[in-house]
């Protein structure tokens, strides 16, 4: 069985409740107000974590890289960052900081963070994850677009980081949105089996799809212990990352089907039959009756007995165990037989 890992006051498990991340990403457009915000509509749609991303674009890309001035424009100060966190937990979310350069990690910590999450593109920055790893909270590891041998890396890092079992793998398909055809959830169970880990979900289906609040209901069923979404204050406005991005009454909704749901996952282990299951039992389940009429003294063989609906009695399983009794008195066609009527 698979260890649970603990995020803060919470628990990701199999027998525990699915842990819903609101993903910001770059939604808030470098802009405190609107990261507040964010903040607001996912602690206002009960998700149970934020997902904040935190970087120094002069430690993590190059200057000239297609990306470099738009990662400048997103950085936030220590300060605003702390605020943001206070906001969070304050407004009960747990935070979960993907970090992308060591200084970085360090302020996540001043900032009390309650996860690390490893960006899949850093999944091959070994500094990178055993420093993340080294912090003793549990480490969430992007797989998307990574082979299994950069998995198993990341994993065996993770863990060899004074034996730090407090790991998840985050599965998705790296298109901003995703086609349906190309989530392939099967392979969170690959993951989970391989690596022997919980895994989650980091769905990035295109948020105008009638499947969008669908696929990640869909990797539940699959063995996803944690579902991660994007999410936006407006899907118009057309923000950074929006394309994957559910509106704040949608993520609302998605978190409601989820919670409405995941009860329907019951249990692996046999349970005891409801009143309604035994009642069920009993009105369609077939026993043995009496085939013809049932002389007393006589031989029971095969030929005497039938298998209908009717009142409980003997079933058809213990049949064989019928043939060569006696019958003690007369027993009436159709009548159900039970061990006391034979000998």
């Amino acid at each position: 069985m698979i260890e649970r890992v603990p995020i803060g006051s919470r628990f990701v498990g199999e027998f525990d409740p699915v842990l819903i991340i609101a993903e910001t990403a770059a939604g808030h457009m470098g802009k405190v107000g609107l990261a507040t915000q964010l903040v607001e509509i996912a602690a206002a749609a009960k998700c149970d974590a934020i997902k904040f991303h935190i970087e120094s674009a002069d430690e993590t890309i190059v200057p000239g890289h297609d990306i470099y001035e738009l990662a400048k424009t997103l950085e936030f100060e220590e300060k605003e960052w702390k605020e943001l966190f206070f906001q969070a937990k304050n407004r009960g979310l747990l935070t979960i900081s993907m970090t992308n350069d060591l200084s970085s990690v360090e302020l996540a910590a001043r900032c009390g963070t309650d996860a690390y999450y490893v960006h899949p593109g850093n999944i091959v920055d070994h500094t990178l994850v055993r420093t993340i790893s080294k912090q003793r909270k549990t480490v969430f590891v992007g797989t998307g677009a990574s082979t299994l041998d950069e998995i198993g890396d990341a994993v065996r890092l993770v863990r060899e980081a004074e034996g730090n079992e407090n790991l998840v793998l985050m599965y998705g398909y790296q298109a901003y949105p995703t086609r349906i055809e190309d989530n392939n959830l099967r392979f969170m169970q690959t993951l989970a089996k391989l690596f022997e880990v919980n895994v989650g979900f980091a769905d990035h289906t295109d948020a105008e799809s009638h499947f969008s609040g669908t696929v990640p209901i869909l990797a539940i069923a699959l063995g996803a212990r944690v579902i991660e979404k994007h999410f936006t204050v407006d899907r118009k406005l057309k923000l950074i990352d929006y394309e994957s991005a559910m509106n704040p009454t949608e993520l609302a909704e998605l978190v409601r089907q989820v919670r409405a749901l995941e009860p329907a996952l019951g249990s692996p282990l046999p349970h005891a039959f409801s009143k309604e299951e035994t009642d069920y039992r009993t009105l369609v389940r077939k026993n043995v009756v009496a085939d013809r009429h049932i002389a007393m003294g006589e031989i029971i063989d095969p030929s005497m007995i039938a298998f209908k609906r009717s009142s409980p009695g003997i079933s058809p399983r213990e049949a064989g165990k019928l043939v060569g009794r006696k019958a003690r008195r007369h027993i009436r066609k159709d009548e159900v037989l039970s061990w006391d009527l034979l000998e």
